[in-house]
C-alpha cells in the first residue's frame, strides 16, 4: 500500500455535506484546469449539488496558505461507493496529492464499512491508471466511447473496482 503522507505543506478537509465553506466557482475553475479536453466540465451548480447530497464523501486538499490543491468526491450507496472524481490543481503536479486523496478516501471507506469502490477512468489517462493500480484497483469492464473530449473525439472508459471486504 502506498504511503499517504506526500506533502507536509498540505492539509486535508473532510466535508460532510457542509457547503458553507466551499467556493464552488474556485472548484469549477480548478476542474476545468485539471480536465481541459472535456467538452462539458462540471459547473458551480454541479459542485453545489454534490455538497448538498448526504451520500457524497468530499475530501479537499489545500496548501497551508489555503490554496486549492486537490479534490476527491465519492458517492456511497449501501456498502458500496463510486469515485465520482479525483483531481489536483495543475500547480500541485508531482506533489503526491492524488495518492494522499486516494489513501484518505480508502481510510474513510473502511471506517464507514464500505466493502467495494468502483470508478471509471479514461483509458488514455495513464497517470490515473498508474495511481489506481498502486492502490489495488482491478479492471472489471469497459464502456466504449464513454468520454467526449475536444474535437468530437470519444475515449473508452475502463471500469475499475477495489474490494475492501475480508476474504471469508
Amino acid at each position: 500500500m502506498p504511503s499517504s503522507s506526500p506533502a507536509a505543506a498540505i492539509s486535508m478537509t473532510v466535508l460532510d455535506n457542509s457547503s458553507d465553506r466551499v467556493d464552488f466557482t474556485e472548484l469549477a475553475a480548478a476542474f476545468r484546469a485539471a480536465f481541459p479536453a472535456w467538452r462539458a466540465p462540471w459547473s458551480e451548480a454541479t459542485f453545489a449539488n454534490f455538497a448538498a447530497d448526504p451520500r457524497i464523501l468530499w475530501l479537499e486538499a489545500r496548501s497551508q496558505s489555503g490554496d486549492f490543491a486537490g479534490l476527491a468526491l465519492a458517492q456511497m450507496v449501501g456498502d458500496e461507493a463510486e469515485l465520482l472524481t479525483i483531481f489536483r490543481s495543475p500547480t500541485a503536479a508531482q506533489s503526491g496529492i492524488g495518492a494522499l486523496l486516494m489513501g484518505r478516501l480508502i481510510d474513510r471507506f473502511k471506517e464507514k464499512k464500505i466493502v467495494r469502490l468502483f470508478l471509471e477512468v479514461d483509458e488514455k489517462n495513464v497517470r490515473a491508471l498508474a495511481l489506481y493500480a498502486r492502490f489495488g484497483f482491478e479492471k472489471v469492464g469497459k464502456r466504449p466511447g464513454y468520454y467526449r473530449v475536444s474535437g468530437g473525439v470519444r475515449h473508452d472508459a475502463l471500469i475499475l473496482v477495489r474490494d475492501f471486504a475480508e476474504p471469508k
